[in-house]
């Protein structure tokens, strides 16, 4: 095995691509790929593997020894022919082919989809927690108690957001991971009443314990005719401490402890009771003594148990939300990517390596892991076991990786497993494995390899930490030999606040004047626009810079220079107005009476000047699937030639594509799943043209630029009390191990709680994090890089702040630098070579759209194709959902109106009257009399989560119960059939397993057939 610790530009693609191939022609074997996989972080790494591979395969088949130049031959022809095996994946894609191939074991639907939308799905489950407040006797007697104690503390008692902080919990892999004993004690509330109160009275003995201490000291004073007020200092005296133990003060100053050590510090020279304290000092330090050495004992642990209390309320719902979001996606037969982890790490513990191969239809033995540094812990479990086997039988493995790129934590990597933690799971075979560093940087001009080394060990070096030390050792890259004498230029320009009379700036503000003026001198040394990328940390950041050049371009020093610009806001999809404007056709064919979507149509089509004519209306567009109406859409606004927002409906048509594979497909479906993700998402495809690129570190990794600007190099190395993390700890001591793990907020008091390493630990990791943040920005140019260092705040850790205070010194400015910039080299003036210059690839011209001439039409038996809106299948949905809406038969007209509201129901009052009058009817027939009267207690379409493996969900239209009584009533449009007896049956026999003991099962038939009641086997008393 080989550990490659790539730096940036390293040319580490270059190298694995070679390793790989050299071993595929050293077995020499032309289906020896077979034996081979490779497993990458993203698909365009996927496929720049794999083109690599090929390219350099064609390198070969034209090499002068004619040995190689066959095998290479016969090797690639095998892999163009045979493709689909040729094992190059994303470890998610890989991951999604071995779960999918344990199917049966892992209980998993045959057609199941995953779910990417973690969003949209944590909110559905919060809403379901929510609405079940009312049903749910614990969760509602926690949340009641919850609320009541947050009140009283003057706290903020929103629960949606107490729940949504909850949320950043459920999908993260380390709580999934946690194991059922604590998840079930999460779930049992009765259980945490009884934790808690246990803390809560170990909390009080403390207080006493504390004031009895106190109390104990005021009255030794009182009995020798002194008061706290007598001592050195008077009124602001140090024994005042012992009063303020009394209102709950707890933390001794430390003049106080000073003081035990030393006799002057109690009273001055001329005070004249001096004598008197001198007398019973002695004593007086031997009551002292115990006080603080018993808060110094407890305190850590009172810390670490206010934490706990304040944190365990919302944290104890996080057991329902996961339920929650099970019952989800086995309603919605999906499951969760972070899901597959935790099934996948299950099957190859439980399973020898061999098998799981087996079950692939697989031989692996060798593996290539590139990015290594961003693989979580589950990734790698469910990983190691694959090359352990393939080590055992004498295979070949290549690691790839740079623990200073690692900047994914949030989505669970950890850089450590690369930093050493591989390397003890592979122990066993430690005389094999070998480290190798590339040094030498192929990316980067001369001056901006040395500058941007030298930079990062003096950084570094002031954190004096021997895990940022050991993560940045090798950050001194060499220059490539054909980089060697290249020249390049780097700016530092520090920024501060302006506060004069006439004029006041923020920083940011300042370097916002600034900006656009650099990128004038860059254009006018030759760069073009899109040479320039301006990397932000956040992206409002990235919002504010856009806004600041639009603004720009207007004045007159702008002429001449482009100021176009392809930012993350622009590349939103819902901001084109041709994409607004086809889902707002969607949306008005589902909800004709919305006004407001009405207007929005007109609006859009005279922005476009693009009418919308008659036979967009009139024709059959809603009875097509969803790809047809698209298409459809297309054709008869006449947008088969709008080629400027082509880039904008194919990734429209990309993402309708997508949804109605794993959808229903519909209309409805597909306007409800944009209202709620719309926002979202963003285009895929490259915008071409001349612009300047304006994007986030995060998705500038793996690229390059000419030119990259940092505008705002300010972010603090660490956390701000917002953003402070809920960490899950070990505790070992009583009465807070009563659960095997604790929630505790990262915070300074944390610091001196009983859990002080992990927050330590913590504190480390989100400073490695930060600092790779800005190694990866800093490490994308080629020519030039410019950094500004915004002075605002008073946060020393600030990352502005370190850097200035590094590079600053009066005395140290070079010759040419003004005195807030340093400079290093001199500026490039690029020369275009036609090799340089980007292949404009195939312009679109047309997007073809065609009618569909064959589709099969299908009918029910009473509808007719006049009177398809109205037909007993579309009256019966709305029935339902009427119904839905119905506690007592005076809630009609408000459920209807509800409809009405919703867009559901036609705002024609004949319709509405139908529909009024059908539910009158039927709810005044004798029997359906005392199901609406209001006596019972009622459930309205309540979710039955059966007790089995997939976790399948039931929900019956209306249960209600009565003086031990249980009825069920299930509402049909239809003729009967007997799936619905059987339906109902399976509802009777859950809810006896709930306990109910008397339940009666009704199946009634609106409005054509008369109320029936199921056959007795289906009636049960």
């Amino acid at each position: 095995m080989t550990i490659y610790r790539a730096s940036a530009g390293s040319g580490k693609t270059y190298t694995l691509t070679r390793a790989f191939v050299e071993r595929l022609l050293e077995q020499n074997h032309p289906q020896a790929y077979l034996h081979q996989l490779a497993l990458t972080f993203t698909r365009n790494a996927t496929e720049e593997m794999k083109t690599r591979i090929l390219d350099y395969l064609n390198e070969l088949s034209l090499a002068p020894e004619e040995g190689k130049r066959g095998q290479a031959v016969a090797l690639r022809s095998a892999i163009l022919h045979d493709y689909g095996r040729f094992s190059v994946y994303t470890i998610d894609a890989f991951f999604q082919k071995v779960v999918h191939s344990f199917i049966w074991e892992a209980g998993l639907p045959p057609a199941y989809t995953i779910e990417l939308d973690s969003q949209r799905l944590l909110q559905e489950a919060i809403d379901e927690v929510v609405d079940e407040v009312a049903t749910h006797g614990q969760n509602r007697k926690w949340i009641g108690a919850m609320l009541s104690e947050w009140i009283q503390e003057g706290k903020r008692w929103n629960v949606q957001e107490a729940l949504a902080e909850v949320g950043k919990q459920v999908f993260d892999e380390r709580f999934r991971s946690f194991g059922a004993d604590l998840m079930d004690k999460l779930c049992d509330k009765e259980y945490l009443f009884a934790y808690m109160q246990e803390l809560r009275d170990w909390d009080v003995h403390f207080c006493r314990q504390m004031e009895a201490h106190a109390e104990e000291v005021i009255s030794f004073l009182s009995d020798h005719g002194l008061s706290t007020t007598d001592f050195k200092g008077k009124s602001l005296s140090f024994m005042r401490y012992f009063n303020k133990v009394k209102g709950g003060e707890y933390l001794p100053p430390n003049t106080l402890r000073k003081a035990l050590n030393d006799e002057s510090a109690w009273s001055g020279k001329n005070d004249p009771k001096a004598s008197q304290i001198e007398a019973i000092l002695g004593s007086l330090r031997s009551l002292i003594q115990p006080c603080m050495d018993f808060y110094d004992a407890e305190a850590p642990t009172r810390i670490a148990l206010k934490s706990t209390l304040e944190l365990l309320p919302q944290m104890g719902l996080a057991a329902d939300i996961v339920r929650h979001i099970n019952t989800l996606l086995a309603n919605d037969n999906a499951v969760h990517l972070s899901q597959t982890l935790l099934l996948l790490s299950k099957l190859t513990a439980q399973s020898d390596a061999p098998f799981v191969l087996e079950r692939m239809g697989c031989r692996y033995s060798d593996f290539l892991l590139d990015e290594f540094q961003d693989t979580s812990v589950l990734q790698w479990n469910s990983l190691l076991p694959l090359v352990h086997n393939g080590l055992s039988q004498g295979g070949v493995s290549w690691v790839v990786g740079d623990v200073k790129q690692s900047i994914y934590r949030w989505r669970n990597s950890d850089w450590q497993i690369l930093g050493g933690g591989m390397e003890e799971d592979l122990c066993v075979y430690k005389d094999k494995i070998k480290r190798k560093v590339l040094k030498q940087n192929w990316r980067s001009r001369e001056v901006l390899v040395n500058t941007v080394g030298s930079l990062f060990e003096q950084l570094t070096a002031t954190f004096a930490n021997e895990e940022i030390t050991k993560a940045y050792n090798d950050v001194k890259q060499d220059v490539a030999p054909n980089k060697a004498g290249s020249g390049g230029y780097v700016s530092i320009t520090k920024v501060v606040p302006v506060k004069e009379p006439t004029k006041e700036q923020s920083a940011k503000e300042r370097v916002l004047e600034r900006l656009p003026f650099l990128i004038i001198e860059l254009q006018k040394r030759g760069f073009l626009p899109s040479d320039i990328a301006i990397l932000v940390r956040k992206n409002d950041h990235g919002q504010q810079i856009t806004s600041a050049l639009m603004a720009f371009k207007e004045r007159p020093e702008a002429r001449g220079y482009c100021f176009e610009v392809v930012s993350p806001d622009s590349l939103f999809l819902d901001r084109s107005p041709e994409v607004q404007l086809i889902v707002a056709i969607f949306k008005r064919f589902v909800f004709p009476c919305d006004g407001l979507n009405n207007r929005l149509i007109e609006q859009l089509c005279i922005q476009l000047n693009t009418p919308c004519p008659p036979t967009l209306w009139s024709g059959p567009l809603q009875y097509y699937s969803l790809p047809e109406a698209f298409e459809e859409v297309i054709r008869i606004l006449g947008w088969t030639e709008r080629a400027s927002s082509f880039p904008f409906i194919q990734e429209l048509h990309n993402q309708i594509l997508n949804f109605a594979k794993k959808s229903p497909g519909d209309l409805f479906s597909f306007v409800r799943w944009w209202e709620q993700n719309g926002n979202r998402v963003t285009l895929s495809l490259p915008l071409s043209g001349s612009a300047i690129n304006i994007l986030t570190i995060h998705k500038s990794k793996g690229l390059e630029y000419p030119v990259v600007v940092i505008p705002f190099c300010d972010w603090e190395l660490d956390y701000r009390s917002v953003q402070a993390p809920v960490l899950w700890v070990r505790p070992t001591k009583p009465p807070l191990n009563r659960l095997p793990l604790i929630p505790q907020r990262y915070s300074s008091q944390m610091a001196q709680s009983l859990f002080t390493q992990d927050y330590v630990h913590e504190k480390i990791q989100y400073q490695i994090d930060q600092l790779n943040v800005f190694y990866v920005a800093a490490t994308r140019a080629i020519d030039e890089l410019h950094l500004f260092l915004p002075q605002a705040g008073n946060a020393p850790q600030s990352l502005a702040r370190i850097l200035g205070n590094q590079l600053f010194v009066e005395g140290e400015y070079t010759d040419n630098s003004e005195p807030d910039c340093r400079t290093f080299g001199a500026p490039v003036y690029p020369v275009r070579a036609p090799s340089r210059e980007k292949e404009t690839g195939y312009l679109l011209t047309q997007y073809a759209s065609s009618v569909p001439t064959l589709r099969l039409r299908t009918r029910l038996a009473d509808e007719t194709p006049e009177a398809a809106s109205t037909s007993p299948r579309t009256q019966g949905v709305i029935l339902h959902a009427l119904l839905s809406k119905i506690r007592t038969s005076d809630d009609i007209d408000t459920a209807v109106a509800a409809l009405v509201q919703e867009g559901v129901l036609s705002r024609d009052k004949t319709e509405q009257a139908q529909y009024v009058a059908t539910l009158r009817g039927a709810l005044s027939q004798p029997q359906a009399l005392g199901w609406f009267d209001g006596s019972w207690i009622l459930r309205n379409e309540a979710s039955i989560l059966l007790p089995s493996e997939r976790s399948r969900t039931i929900r019956p239209d209306r249960v209600m119960e009565k003086e031990g009584r249980t009825l069920i009533i299930d509402y049909k449009f239809g003729k009967p059939v007997p799936a619905h007896q059987r339906q109902m049956e399976e509802y009777i026999q859950a809810l006896h397993q709930m306990g109910y003991k008397q339940v009666e099962g009704y199946v009634w038939y609106i409005p054509v057939f008369p109320l029936s009641s199921p056959p007795e086997k289906s009636k049960t008393q």
